[in-house]
């Protein structure tokens, strides 16, 4: 009957939104006098999270669940990543994974290979990544730490889960969650049980699952998105890389990553943010050079009958030179000292905070680039100083106090 625009985040990004009066929907989807859903909005002063506290203790726990608004867009964001997720790696289905992977187990210098299939595991209002993996394989091809259980526990029903998701959901080893797999709603939520509980790790992502679980479940069934490699001393060398590009016939839609290069991606956003720290770095090395400069300047204007004096008291050119660029290094050397102190004060505090939310997080300051930071700064000040210092000790020791 018409067309309609809308900021409403429950319409799906690309999608589409069915308007029907309350009596049709309620006929078509649900019945007479029923609701799906209910939408809230806090009063002024009350928080998303304050509400949904408050609506949870009102609720019956087996039927309904309250949810706030950023949980909401965060699981909306997840099912478009997971949706997207396949695409962005070639998906091997049916009978060509076994035959992928046997091409790529026969490549010299392979020990083992594994394959995993990625989906989305939503567990209340939180939807999270999943990796399904072959349990007695795991251990061979990923880092895991666990911090109780194993990762052979897993089957159907069996899940491991991080540190982080353990932390969020209250859950521990032997207890279980409630949750599904794949495009699945809350009518399709089954009991996983928690077999165990490991470090944070970007491999095995949020929770770890059975891969033919994961596949029976996931947007993409009986589908692989990842291949890990172990290789027979640990590294991986360009002959190697080209004999695995070579097995999956240098398909373009196919990358070969060592461990380096899949940390690095997974940094992503956090290396994006380091760059652009080294970049304002070096725009405020280059405006602290231009103040040095302008004072320097200034201080000799003003100095110019002390410098006359000095000249004409027997000090030389070079020791005038060297005495500017000297004030020059002790302000350079100041500066940057006063900075590090209050930025290793600074960065101890919040390692503080973190260490309570994330355990890996350690304070370890890296004390050769600060090192290389203090002696980089102290060149500055005296290449800032250069042009100063030429112009004081040119100066003519009875002009400099006649003008003064």
């Amino acid at each position: 009957m018409g067309l309609v625009s809308s900021n409403d985040s429950q319409v799906k990004a690309g999608g589409n939104l069915a308007v029907f009066d309350k009596a049709t929907a309620q006929k078509l989807f649900a019945a007479p006098g029923h609701y799906n859903r209910i939408d809230l909005t806090a009063k002024p002063g009350t928080s998303q999270f304050e509400l949904a506290d408050r609506i949870t203790a009102v609720l019956p726990a087996d039927r309904a669940e309250a949810t706030t608004g950023s949980a909401q867009a965060e699981q909306q964001s997840v099912y478009i990543g997971g949706r997207t997720h396949s695409y962005e790696r070639l998906p091997l289905i049916f009978a060509a994974v076994s035959l992928f992977i046997q091409r790529v187990t026969d490549v010299p210098g392979v020990r083992t290979t594994s394959a995993v299939a990625d989906s989305v595991i939503s567990a209340g209002a939180y939807a999270k990544d999943i990796s399904g993996v072959d349990p007695k394989s795991v251990d061979d091809v990923m880092k895991l730490h666990f911090l109780s259980g194993s990762a052979k526990d897993l089957g159907p029903g069996r899940v491991a889960v991080s540190q982080s998701f353990a932390h969020d959901h209250g859950v521990t080893t032997g207890e279980w969650i409630k949750a599904s797999i794949g495009p699945g709603t809350g009518d399709r939520d089954r009991p996983y049980t928690v077999v165990g509980v490991y470090q944070d790790n970007p491999s095995a992502q949020d929770v770890l699952g059975s891969r033919a679980g994961v596949q029976k479940d996931s947007y993409l069934p009986h589908s692989v998105q990842r291949v890990l490699v172990r290789t027979t001393d640990g590294a991986v060398s360009k002959d190697l890389e080209k004999h695995l590009r070579a097995a999956v016939s240098d398909s373009p839609l196919l990358k070969v990553q060592d461990r380096d290069q899949l940390v690095q991606e997974q940094a992503g956003v956090a290396g994006e943010l380091m760059t652009i720290m080294y970049g304002l770095l070096a725009i405020g090395v280059l405006i602290s050079a231009l103040g040095m400069i302008n004072t320097l300047a200034m201080s000799i204007s003003e100095r110019t009958r002390e410098i006359g004096v000095l000249r004409a008291i027997g000090m030389d050119r070079s020791g005038i030179s060297r005495m500017i660029r000297l004030e020059a290094v002790c302000v350079a050397a100041f500066g940057t000292l006063l900075g590090l102190a209050g930025g290793l004060f600074g960065s101890w505090k919040v390692s503080g905070l973190m260490n309570g939310a994330i355990p890996q997080y350690s304070f370890s300051p890296p004390w050769p680039t600060l090192a290389l930071v203090v002696l980089l700064s102290l060149a500055v000040g005296a290449v800032a100083a250069a042009l100063p210092a030429r112009r004081a000790a040119a100066l003519s020791p009875l002009r400099a106090v006649a003008d003064a």
